[in-house]
């Protein structure tokens, strides 16, 4: 009796594997072609990779279990996809790229959510506490940009706090708006800075509202004797507003996950309109850093990939997941875009530094002469 429930439990894992194997690709290969294209489809392929990596360990255990020459075909199958899903974010680094002298980069930028710096901490962990957790972090990130000797940053959620205490650890000058331009000191908002080491400095900085109040920051840059010139606009697109003790697998739980995640992209349709009239306005070279929000299948991404170079899908290694959800799954949400023919990159990495619930992107560039 137990081996024939075995051989039954074996055909049905055998079925379902290929079943779902042929499902995803379907569903994968229409989305790729443009023959569908929905949000409610691309929020269910960006789990695929993680699916297929299921698949692979469900045909891997068949063959532990019945090593016969069917199952290891299904192996064989398994591991190709799963190789062909994950294989390009860790064997990259052995393709040829034209990649430029390093020390001819005109320019190292740096964008990075830094989740306030400690400053959403419960004040019931006692004031002395929170403040340490604040100064530990501004120091964490300090180190890095120190490190890096990093030109040019652009920070999503931080607050005016957070940049006078930056201002006065690397001397820097800052260009700040909180998201809905009411000048309060204690929330949260998006800035450009340079410090002082570097050879560029802010000529000219606004706020550029992308949808009802919600403001991003646009600033001309050039090198301090005007030989160059170009403009960065510093985005952080609406976020789904998931807080952690939403994340469970409780029904009525997904379905509030799935619909904030659905709106959201929705919204990012809406805020790429008004990006890309901004963007139509600029006459000098340009670049845009921020946190998206969005995975790289999204259509805001496909649509700036016609004009713009991803310098991290172009030139990063490894799998360059910016933040995990909940601490577990890896996804790409920040993004460096080079205007194409206007830029060279030199080098993109995500920098696995633990001082925000987000790793920042950083990238050497020159302009084109």
């Amino acid at each position: 009796m137990g081996e024939q429930v075995k051989r039954y439990l074996n055909i049905f894992f055998f079925r379902f594997n290929i079943a779902m194997l042929l499902s995803l690709g379907s569903l994968d290969l229409i989305y790729r072609l443009g023959f569908y294209q929905s949000n409610l489809l691309l929020l269910f392929l960006v789990f695929v990779p993680h699916i297929y990596t299921l698949l692979f360990l469900i045909a891997l255990g068949l063959w532990l279990t019945h090593q016969n020459s069917r199952n290891l075909l299904l192996l064989s199958i398994n591991t190709l996809i799963v190789l062909m899903t994950w294989g390009p974010f860790w064997l990259n680094f052995l393709e040829i790229k034209a990649k430029y002298n390093q020390s001819n980069a005109h320019l190292k930028l740096i964008t990075w959510n830094v989740g306030r710096m400690g400053e959403l901490t419960p004040d019931s962990i006692g004031i002395a506490n929170k403040q340490a957790i604040i100064d530990q972090k501004l120091q964490c990130v300090v180190d890095l940009l120190v490190d890096k000797k990093v030109d040019l940053i652009a920070f999503q959620e931080i607050s005016h706090l957070r940049i006078k205490d930056l201002k006065k650890k690397l001397e820097m000058k800052c260009r700040f708006t909180d998201y809905f331009g009411i000048n309060n000191q204690n929330v949260g908002g998006i800035a450009i800075c340079i410090p002082h080491w570097s050879v560029w400095q802010l000529s000219m900085a606004k706020n550029v509202k992308i949808l009802d109040r919600w403001r991003s920051i646009f600033s001309e840059v050039q090198q301090q004797d005007g030989a160059l010139k170009f403009n960065l606009l510093n985005l952080h697109l609406t976020s789904p507003k998931i807080q952690p003790n939403e994340l469970s697998w409780d029904q009525k739980d997904l379905k509030e996950l799935v619909y904030k995640t659905l709106n959201t992209l929705e919204i990012h349709d809406k805020q790429y309109e008004n990006i890309v009239k901004s963007l139509n306005s600029f006459q000098d070279p340009t670049l845009i850093a921020g946190d998206f929000n969005s995975p790289p299948e999204a259509m805001i991404h496909q649509r700036l990939a016609a004009g713009w170079t991803d310098i991290w899908l172009a030139f990063g290694q490894g799998m360059g997941a910016t933040r995990y959800f909940g601490n577990l799954l890896p996804f790409r949400i920040d993004y460096i875009y080079a205007k194409k023919d206007q830029w060279r990159v030199h080098q993109a990495e995500v920098i696995s530094k633990d001082c925000s619930d987000h790793f920042p992107v950083y990238g050497e560039l020159s302009l084109v002469e």
